[in-house]
Formats: structure tokens, C-alpha cells, sequence
């Protein structure tokens, strides 16, 4: 999986406000590969 964001700088982006990007590429990931990196 891959995506990308990008940021206004006048919007004044701080250092968390694209943590939620990292919980939804976890779960692409856990998707594709399944639990315990099992592949199937």
C-alpha cells in the first residue's frame, strides 16, 4: 500500500497531526500481509 499528504504550510501543520496517517498505513499493512506477518 502507499498514499501520500500533503500539507499547507500556512495551515501551520505541528509534528502530530499526521500520526492518524501512521495508524491507517498500519492497518493497510495488516490487511495485505494478516496476523503475525503470515502470508496465505
Amino acid at each position: 500500500p502507499a498514499f501520500s499528504v500533503q500539507y499547507h504550510p500556512e495551515a501551520g501543520p505541528g509534528p502530530h497531526d499526521s500520526r492518524y496517517l501512521f495508524g491507517k498505513f498500519e492497518d493497510l499493512m495488516a490487511a495485505v500481509v494478516g496476523p503475525a506477518g503470515a502470508r496465505g
